[in-house]
């Protein structure tokens, strides 16, 4: 017997395909995932891909996921300052 093949619907919004792309990338637990959703849609993507970038050339172990949202953090506190 043929078993129904699974479909998966592609991203609805450019910003759900990135906050897929950090998910994979940064290793998030689950209970995290819909903090990435958020930040991916409240920032814009240049910005996510810089700090997904400054998260991998300088976290080398440990919590990927948590110097992310710190170095996040620190380009939303200098961009508030101008």
């Amino acid at each position: 017997m043929k078993q129904p093949r699974k479909i998966t619907k592609p991203p609805a919004y450019p910003w759900q395909q990135l906050a897929l792309e950090v998910i994979e990338r940064l290793r998030v637990p689950d209970f995290k995932r819909s903090a990435i959703f958020k930040v991916c849609q409240q920032f814009p993507e240049t910005t996510i891909r810089q700090a997904l970038i400054d998260t991998q050339e300088l976290c080398e172990n440990g919590n990927r996921w948590q110097y992310f949202f710190k170095i996040l953090n620190n380009y939303h506190k200098n961009n508030n300052k101008f």
